[in-house]
């Protein structure tokens, strides 16, 4: 994957509400940050102390799986299979 983290000086910022860019990678990269950021708040409502990365992961790769099926013929469904096989 092409992404140079190097080009964002505010790294943390990037982190928290996502990178600058209109890229397929940068676009995936920002939508797992956006579920890592929802998977975390769910956890502090129901006053769970521990996150469980695993179940973030598999979240992930369920509603990453979705979005193939709900749109096979998109141009970035290559992106995502990607990094699904990289899981």
């Amino acid at each position: 994957m092409g992404v140079d983290m190097s080009e964002w000086k505010h790294l943390e910022e990037c982190i928290l509400l996502g990178f600058p860019g209109s890229d397929h990678y940068i676009r995936l990269l920002n939508y797992c940050i956006l579920l890592g950021n929802f998977f975390i708040y769910c956890n502090k409502i129901s006053e769970n102390n521990t996150l469980d990365f695993y179940a973030y992961l598999v979240q992930l790769k369920q509603k990453l799986q979705m979005e193939m099926k709900a749109c096979p013929n998109a141009d970035y469904t290559h992106v995502i299979n990607d990094f699904l096989i990289e899981m």
